[in-house]
């Protein structure tokens, strides 16, 4: 059996610690990319509140349209 040595072990040791590093910036890149994902998400999902607010002024409009011109509508099924 071979002789375990301080140089053997410190070379092992700097091979983990450039591993851990490695890791280390790959876990800060996921997290910049789930940042960017969730702003994006929180972009869209304003996007789509406006897009309701929109849509519920308009039908309001189309019913005070409706009702002056005496227009009667069935509700949708």
């Amino acid at each position: 059996m071979s002789e375990v040595t301080n140089d053997l072990l410190l070379e092992n040791l700097k091979s983990i610690q450039d591993k851990l590093s490695k890791l280390d910036n790959g876990v800060k890149d996921i997290k910049e990319e789930m940042v960017a994902m969730r702003l994006h998400q929180h972009a869209s999902q304003g996007e789509i509140n406006n897009i309701y607010g929109r849509l519920g002024s308009i039908e309001i409009r189309i019913e005070r349209i409706e009702n002056r011109l005496e227009i009667v509508t069935e509700p949708a099924e």
